[in-house]
């Protein structure tokens, strides 16, 4: 989904509280020892034109993923790139632990940050001296009890708009939360979750794994109702179609309906997002279609 002009002012969230304190409180487990790093984080998409009054406010634990070198200028993030290299991935992710600040007249904002350690990220350091790129993947904790802000991340962490450079070494990591619901108590949960979401989209449940649900009796050929697996971490949906790049007017019913249920956005705003998406995947250069 693409990160419109007309969202700008809607791209805001109110933290509670916005101390280092309160951060670490909310942060992953860590593991002992070692020191944090620093990061500069950027709003590095020029398209993105942020109104005097908006901003991005990234809150505590926004996890930015190991993209490879930088190509590119690092003290111009419109140009922070990285190199293609064929079968390389980098194992690192960090994990900030304070919220990042974006205005229109300061497009960056530096933070404390630790490495994030899970089954795909295993380094457990790294130096700023390697001058490597990270992009926006997620974000663990949500502070308040908010709706809207899952939509704009989506939208940053889909278009890849928000990149990193470390400033200092980071020596200090901490473990992902799994949170997987794998337990009766969690399974219960989830199903009881889905339930109430089918029953809203006009559909039934299915088949259950520990965190995901199929829905059926809908507009698509397969959908699912993925349960929050984070301790705060919304919920999603899933909906294929067959015959077709573009999704046929009912399926986009469904989609915009389960959008706005999961989101608090309106069908209208859901349905603009989803054309979108659609639009940039199946231009050529996006090798998706």
């Amino acid at each position: 989904m693409r990160l419109k002009e007309e969202l700008q002012d809607s791209l805001r969230v109110e933290i509670a509280d916005g101390s280092a304190e309160a951060a670490a409180a909310n942060a992953p487990a860590r593991d002992s020892g070692a020191v944090p790093g620093i990061a500069r984080i950027c709003l590095t998409d020029e398209d993105i034109k942020l109104s005097r009054s908006g901003s991005i406010l990234l809150p505590a634990t926004a996890v930015f993923e190991d993209l490879g070198p930088l190509k590119g200028n690092a003290a111009d993030p419109s140009t922070w790139s990285y190199e293609v290299q064929e079968g390389a991935f980098f194992h690192a992710g960090i994990v900030t632990l304070a919220p990042a600040i974006i205005t229109a007249k300061k497009r960056c904002a530096e933070v404390p940050v630790e490495m994030l350690l899970s089954s795909l990220w295993t380094q457990t350091s790294q130096k700023a001296s390697d001058v490597h790129v990270y992009a926006l993947a997620d974000i663990i904790d949500y502070p308040v009890s908010v709706q809207r802000p899952a939509v704009e991340f989506g939208k940053l962490v889909d278009d890849m708009s928000v990149r990193a450079l470390l400033l200092a070494d980071i020596s200090a990591s901490r473990k992902e939360p799994t949170g997987l619901r794998d337990d009766d108590a969690g399974r219960a949960s989830c199903l009881n979750e889905a339930q109430k979401f089918a029953a809203r989209i006009g559909g039934g449940v299915g088949r259950q794994t520990s965190v995901v649900v199929f829905i059926g009796g809908v507009a698509a050929e397969e959908a699912s109702y993925g349960c929050g697996f984070y301790p705060r971490k919304g919920a999603d949906f899933s909906a294929a179609w067959s015959r077709g790049a573009r999704p046929p007017a009912a399926t986009r019913e469904l989609i915009a309906s389960a959008g706005e249920y999961l989101t608090g956005a309106s069908r209208a705003e859901i349905g603009r997002e989803a054309d979108a998406c659609l639009t940039a995947a199946l231009k050529p250069e996006a090798q998706e279609a």
